[in-house]
C-alpha cells in the first residue's frame, strides 16, 4: 500500500474488499451445507461474515495487531 492514504483515497476501502472480505466470505461458504434456497443462503452467510469479522477485529485487538481501522494511524507515525 504505496498509496497516500488521504481524504480521497480508497486504499482503506480497496483493502478490506479485496482481501478481507472474499476471505470471510470463503471461510463462511464452506462452512454452510445442506441449503438449498438461495435467500437462506444469503442470509446465513452474511450473518457469518459478520461473526467473522467481528472474531478477526477482536484477535486483533487483543493482540495489538495492525488493522485497517488503525493504519491512518501508523502512516502519520511513520
Amino acid at each position: 500500500m504505496e498509496e497516500k492514504l488521504d481524504e480521497y483515497s480508497t486504499a482503506q476501502e480497496d483493502y478490506k474488499r479485496k482481501l478481507l472480505s472474499p476471505a470471510f466470505e470463503r471461510a463462511a461458504g464452506n462452512l454452510i451445507q445442506n441449503l438449498e434456497d438461495d435467500m437462506k443462503f444469503q442470509e446465513a452467510l452474511d450473518l457469518r461474515i459478520q461473526k467473522y469479522a467481528h472474531i478477526y477485529y477482536k484477535v486483533a485487538y487483543k493482540y495489538k495487531l495492525p488493522t485497517m481501522r488503525v493504519v491512518p494511524f501508523i502512516i502519520r507515525i511513520i
